[in-house]
């Protein structure tokens, strides 16, 4: 059995220990990040703006966003979000809004901001865009998005808080100094960085703790930062989705396991 170690945000923990162990993996987890969310404010100022027709496109950028939209909104969400053309940064973020009643109108090939642009830069007409996103979103969007001539209004749907040294990461930390860990996967930059970040104010050497570990990266922004902190990707899926990256690890370690 594989035992595979990860990081995620504490809400979405649970759900993510129960989708690896139905694959079969021995599953090491931690919280990374706490997600609070966004100013009240901003959620009523961008409700009242596309009631009033401000926007154009609405691009969001993950479920979570979606989700802090729906709390927000409430009943009103599907209707303001119909009442613009409607694109979800990937599939599972399309599938959580369609099953709330919003209509998708285009997803990109590639699960990133990198895939938006591709999807909508050069079209010859101008867009106001409302941008939902996190408080940690690249601008690689937002700065895409006004060089190709569109009028970029953000709404922070939530916040990002790292997580300290809890119980259950100085848990993780245990099994990987006692060679217990075949994978580590890391779901996002901001997770990467608290993990690193954390092991060194621990006074552990990441590139120690990680010898002899093959490591994950759900894309290219994760792997990116985990260059950073001079750590390799090992294993990347072709789409930016938790289970994307499962089951590239899963296939990943079988043919580690033949050669």
């Amino acid at each position: 059995m594989i035992t595979l170690a990860f990081t995620r945000p504490a809400r979405r923990l649970a759900e993510s220990v129960t989708m690896a162990e139905s694959m079969g993996f021995r599953v090491i987890a931690a919280p990374s990040l706490e997600i609070l969310p966004g100013d009240e404010n901003d959620f009523r100022s961008i409700r009242d703006q596309i009631r009033e027709g401000s926007f154009d496109m609405s691009i969001v950028s993950s479920v979570t966003a979606a989700e802090e939209c729906l709390n927000a909104w409430g009943d009103e969400f599907p209707s303001l979000l119909n009442s613009t053309e409607v694109i979800p940064i990937g599939r599972s973020t399309a599938d959580y809004l369609e099953r709330r009643g919003v209509r998708i109108d285009s997803v990109p090939s590639e699960y990133s901001s990198i895939g938006i642009l591709d999807l909508i830069l050069g079209r010859p007409e101008k867009k106001n865009v409302v941008l939902i996103h996190s408080d940690h979103g690249s601008d690689v969007l937002e700065i895409g998005l006004r060089k190709n001539g569109s009028n970029v209004t953000e709404l922070i749907a939530y916040r990002l808080e790292k997580k300290g040294p809890c119980t259950e990461f100085l848990d993780v930390v245990e099994e990987m100094k006692m060679g217990n860990v075949d994978v580590f996967a890391f779901t996002s930059p901001m997770s990467a960085e608290s993990f690193v970040e954390t092991l060194v104010s621990l006074n552990c050497d990441p590139a120690e703790m990680f010898e002899g570990i093959r490591i994950a990266a759900i894309g290219k922004p994760t792997a990116s930062m985990l260059s950073s902190k001079n750590l390799r990707t090992d294993i990347m899926p072709d789409r930016s989705t938790f289970r994307c990256l499962l089951e590239e690890i899963e296939s990943n370690m079988k043919i580690q396991k033949e050669r």
